[in-house]
């Protein structure tokens, strides 16, 4: 999996979210419960325009259960499994491939702030005042807590397994690094600009949360 200190940037095509199509016979995380998780992929996909819809890049982010917890998680779920199933360990959240702003931030705005915690919200929204781009490959091994939530599928059977995310404290200064290293690899310069100083996000009173 992508640590702390090293992410994978894969971006792919890939089929709409949930469990079909993945093979086999996967039971999905119970619904309503929450797991510490971390994003293990992020693919990107170019869904067929709806009628009187707008366009829009579609991005995907792939949660799974932190290594630490998967095995505990395992054993108390697979005792309830069928013959032949096995047990996902996976959840999924995806937004169209927009930013919106400050004061009516987009799906995927709200995706990385709530994924990456306060101390990557804080760099994000520097970072964007400052005319500086965003990947959504940069949430790519943010830790976080996911709440675990099912939708019906509207044709067949089945659920999609979705994941909001949220914010926890011992995870924010890793998933800051994470991301600092994408924006200076992305652009030295403004990266320069704005943290050389190491007042990235208000100082060290800040890396608080209270």
């Amino acid at each position: 999996m992508p640590t702390q200190t090293q992410q994978s940037n894969e971006v792919t095509n890939f089929d709409p979210i949930g469990n079909s199509g993945s093979g086999g016979n996967w039971a999905p995380l119970p619904d309503k419960t929450r797991f510490r998780m971390y994003v293990k992929t992020c693919k990107l996909t170019d869904p067929p325009p709806q009628p009187g819809q707008k366009h829009y890049l579609r991005v995907s982010y792939a949660y799974e259960i932190v290594p630490e917890d998967a095995e505990k998680v395992l054993a108390k779920l697979q005792p309830r499994l069928e013959d032949g199933q096995e047990q996902s360990i996976m959840a999924y959240t995806s937004a169209n491939y927009t930013m919106g702003t400050p004061e009516k931030p987009s799906r995927l705005r709200q995706a990385a702030h709530n994924t990456g915690g306060f101390l990557v919200k804080a760099d994000l929204e520097k970072w964007l005042a400052a005319g500086g781009r965003f990947d959504p490959r940069w949430v790519v091994g943010f830790r976080c807590r996911g709440v675990i939530e099912h939708t019906p599928k509207t044709t067949g059977d089945g659920v999609w397994v979705n994941v909001t995310p949220q914010p926890v404290d011992e995870f924010e200064k890793g998933n800051r690094d994470l991301f600092r290293a994408e924006l200076a690899k992305s652009d030295a310069k403004l990266f320069q600009q704005l943290f050389a100083g190491g007042d990235e996000a208000g100082g060290d009173d800040e890396d608080l949360a209270f």
